[in-house]
């Protein structure tokens, strides 16, 4: 208990405060402009003041937009509406934040540790460094530099900070849930996608009932970028939507593994990655798809494009024949290499993509074509086209194990506007290659 003259306390809290922005943050923000949340973790209230209800914890680097500004109780507190990760227009919740926690400018943790490391006061040092661990928990620096922070002279200040570092130390991803799901990360949000019974896979459509994972905050899921494990993500907040009548999403962030190197161009934010509840298999090595076998998906291409409707057939051949159009990029050919079973027999794709929906129409051409050909190798070695090839209207984002039966799931981006897509899943069955069934939660 702080037994000093309230007077003396407030001096130090502001001489604090002031010593925080003079060590690299911009300012505090006025109404009707933005900001950020600068400590640990943030309390957000129904209404202005100290004693009204938490209705959600913030991350540190919340972006808000403060809509008004009122003191209370000798403080000021703020009136903010929550961004979204996804929209910088669209609000998803509101409340009242102590002005004290919100900066002008976003926090950056790289900014915040070299501040840490440099400053000579041993309070400002530990908020500092926490703030910048809790942006960047992978992190072994931060870490290793709070360790030498901890006070023998101080219990109650040694305690908190190795209840922080314990705390992430112990961290796992989450495997106490009685059922397998897959999630579907983008753009901060990580969204219920499918779940996995008795190796059969469904997927998980319209409005999420109150199901205990999408309410809780700092639970860990491994992301995956096909089967390579690429880092974590750490549920931050549940998203309140109750108008909306899609599967509610969850606010994250994407901590990536230093140990795996991303794949290229990879940006964790910004691109769709498988996220689970239970760890994948090992990936079994996927073989190139030789000149031969490539040869033999076109000559089968070809062979089915002639069973088309006449109507069709004339669009299907520019695809797959026009060399020309193919180099002028209109067209994207990408092959795979899939495992059809445990037994080491494999499923080739060739795909070829004709522009966009977007791009065709631009063009003056309505048709718009994904074809993606599946071939299952056959016990004596050879190909033969599989049951479910087509034009899909969708492209392959991954093959993946996902219920752990030996053969590969095709996962695949399908477009249903410029600019917007959906994600689904093609399983092997017994009547060949088909989309994962919904299911209605």
């Amino acid at each position: 208990m702080d037994k000093r003259h309230p007077f003396i306390t407030a001096i130090a809290a502001t001489a604090l405060l002031s010593a925080v922005h003079s060590a690299g943050y911009a300012g505090v923000p006025e109404a009707g402009t933005a900001g950020y949340t600068i400590a640990h973790q943030v309390n957000l209230r129904s209404e202005a003041g100290a004693q009204a209800p938490v209705i959600a914890l913030l991350p540190v680097n919340t972006a808000v937009d403060v809509a008004e500004i009122i003191q209370k109780d000798k403080r000021n507190w703020a009136k903010v509406y929550v961004r979204s990760p996804v929209s910088s227009v669209d609000s998803l919740i509101e409340g009242w934040l102590d002005l004290g926690v919100l900066d002008t400018e976003k926090p950056d943790s790289k900014k915040l540790f070299k501040a840490a490391k440099a400053s000579n006061n041993p309070h400002l040092q530990r908020l500092l460094a926490e703030r910048a661990f809790a942006m960047e928990p992978m992190s072994v620096e931060i870490p290793a530099f709070i360790e030498t922070l901890i006070p023998g002279s101080d219990p109650a200040t040694a305690k908190r900070l190795q209840t922080i570092l314990s705390s992430v130390r112990q961290r796992q991803p989450v495997s106490d849930e009685p059922v397998k799901k897959i999630y579907d990360y983008y753009g901060g949000l990580l969204t219920p996608f499918a779940e996995i019974r008795d190796q059969k896979i469904t997927m998980i459509t319209g409005k999420a009932i109150g199901t205990p994972e999408y309410f809780t905050d700092n639970r860990y899921y491994p992301a995956y970028y096909g089967n390579t494990r690429i880092g974590l993500v750490r549920t931050e907040m549940r998203i309140f939507k109750s108008d909306s009548s899609d599967v509610q999403g969850v606010l994250a962030s994407y901590l990536p593994d230093a140990a795996v190197p991303d794949p290229e161009n990879f940006n964790g934010k910004d691109i769709h990655s498988m996220v689970t509840n239970y760890a994948l298999v090992p990936e079994r090595p996927k073989r190139e798809v030789n000149a031969q076998e490539k040869a033999l998906l076109k000559k089968l291409t070809l062979q089915w494009i002639q069973q088309q409707p006449k109507s069709e057939r004339q669009n299907f051949l520019k695809v797959v024949q026009n060399e020309s159009v193919i180099q002028q990029g209109d067209v994207k050919i990408n092959w795979y290499s899939g495992h059809l079973n445990q037994s080491g027999q494999q499923f080739l794709i060739g795909q070829w993509t004709f522009s966009s929906p977007s791009g065709a129409h631009y063009n003056n051409d309505p048709f718009y074509a994904a074809l993606v050909m599946i071939a299952e190798q056959q016990a004596d070695g050879s190909f033969k086209l599989a049951r479910g090839s087509g034009n899909l209207y969708c492209e392959v984002a991954s093959l993946v194990d996902l219920n752990g039966d030996g053969t590969d799931e095709i996962y695949v981006e399908c477009q249903r506007m410029e600019d917007a897509s959906d994600y689904k899943i093609l399983q092997r069955g017994k009547a060949g290659w088909d989309w994962v069934p919904e299911k209605t939660r």
